[in-house]
């Protein structure tokens, strides 16, 4: 651990699921926040953090209108809120003509993997998640996401890896091994290289009995989404078996008006 932070190694990638944010100008100080499903306005809301941090580096109070439509789940370990963050980051970026660095040093006090979704394609992740490594961004692989009727709470998740000593040392060499493995649609490689440490604490049930199910799908391999609890099964590019794909980092830049 770093302070009061986990120290990851990990692979991130951008797929084609995601929420819409509609971003408006509004007459009056402040910021007016609607959300379907209806969320809080406060620190826990990684929009509200990204709109106080950027009012304290322009010196000044924002006015605008926020509606958000989730599509994807809460406490999913997608990086929903994230994402949500970095978009509006990058559209007030744009707004007050600030340069990146600034952007990305917001995004890293907003949440760990923000600054990641700033720019999105293929990244391998280092640190609490903001230290970034771009190898180049993967083919566009095919993978379906299943969601368990059960959340999960990341820092719960940290809890429970903390508690049961499953921390594991840093090996960089072994995300570059899968890294180049997907690169080179090394298939069996890549299945035999890859794991979650979080999938040894998960005790839910219906997590586990869908990963078990999963068995034998004909995906490459079938993993734990980050801290969970989503579940995804990853295929070839081009198979026509997944109803989602890998986005490139030239996608989210245009999304991202970047």
């Amino acid at each position: 651990m770093r302070g009061n932070f986990h120290e990851i190694i990990t692979l991130f990638q951008t797929v084609s699921l995601y929420d819409e944010l509609l971003i408006e100008r509004s007459n009056s100080r402040g910021v007016k926040f609607i959300s379907e499903p209806e969320l809080p306005w406060d620190f826990n809301n990684s929009l509200y953090r990204a709109c106080f941090y950027l009012e304290k580096e322009i010196h000044e109070s924002l006015s605008l209108k926020l509606a958000l439509k989730k599509h994807i789940p809460f406490a999913s370990g997608l990086g929903g809120g994230s994402a949500d963050a970095a978009t509006l980051l990058s559209a007030l970026g744009k707004t007050f003509n600030l340069p990146f660095r600034v952007i990305y040093k917001i995004a890293c006090k907003v949440g760990s993997d923000v600054p990641f979704l700033l720019v999105g394609g293929t990244a391998i992740g280092l640190g609490r998640g903001e230290k970034l490594i771009f190898p180049g961004d993967l083919q566009p692989y095919e993978l379906e996401l299943f969601f368990p009727p059960v959340g999960i709470s990341t820092s719960e998740a940290y809890s429970l890896i903390d508690r049961g000593n499953h921390n594991e040392s840093a090996d960089l060499k072994k995300v570059f091994e899968l890294y180049a493995a997907l690169k080179n649609c090394e298939y069996t490689k890549a299945a035999s290289i890859s794991k979650n440490t979080f999938e040894k604490v998960i005790c839910e049930a219906e997590i586990l009995n869908r990963l078990k199910s999963l068995s034998g799908n004909q995906a490459i391999f079938n993993r734990l989404s980050g801290s969970g609890s989503t579940i995804f099964s990853l295929y070839k590019p081009g198979s026509g078996k997944g109803k989602y794909r890998f986005v490139s980092s030239d996608e989210v830049k245009r999304a991202n008006g970047i």
